[in-house]
């Protein structure tokens, strides 16, 4: 027959910690850790929205293309260029034919050129030029790939030419936007 076991006091030495209290600690420390895990997994799926930056979204208008083009001409010693409702006019006339006949050109399909929108919108001149640009969403971009290119950036600082006029096609097919320029220096 086996003898009952006595109870004995042990002693315990300051700092020891009881089983009990070791498992009510050891649950909160889990339970605080399970939270912060369950809080940092929610702001993963739902992140803060970054802050927006500062930069300018592209803008191509009319008057950025003027505003532009006469940085360029007062750049080279050229006075700016006036902006002449009657070029305007020519300028919307050739967007919409290029549009009708589905071209991008400076000619018409049928050879006509360019002088013909000029005089359709009634303006008497000495000499004219026109450029065209397709595919930009900036003024800037517009107005840096006309001076990258010769026969274009001489339109545009000709000493000749006194007037200007601009339109811009909207999602003209696969060129998205369409920009014409006519410049005459009027009779």
């Amino acid at each position: 027959m086996s003898k009952p076991h006595k109870r004995r006091n042990i002693k315990r030495s300051s700092g020891a910690v009881s089983p009990k209290t070791l498992a009510v600690t050891t649950l909160a420390v889990l339970g605080i850790v399970g939270l912060l895990v369950l809080l940092s997994s929610a702001a993963y799926k739902n992140p803060p929205k970054p802050t927006p930056t500062h930069f300018p979204a592209p803008v191509l208008t009319v008057a950025t293309l003027a505003e532009d083009v006469n940085k360029e001409r007062v750049q080279a010693g050229e006075a700016a260029l006036v902006e002449d409702p009657k070029l305007e006019a020519s300028a919307a006339a050739k967007c919409a034919d290029m549009e009708a006949k589905n071209y991008y050109a400076h000619n018409t399909p049928s050879g006509e050129e360019p002088w013909k929108f000029i005089i359709g919108a009634d303006e008497s001149f000495l000499t004219a030029g026109e450029n065209l640009a397709a595919g930009y969403d900036s003024s800037q971009g517009v107005v840096a790939a006309w001076m990258a290119s010769p026969g274009h950036r001489a339109n545009i600082l000709n000493s000749s030419f006194t007037n200007v006029g601009y339109a811009i096609c909207k999602d003209y097919g696969t060129y998205h936007d369409v920009v014409v320029q006519h410049f005459t220096k009027p009779q």
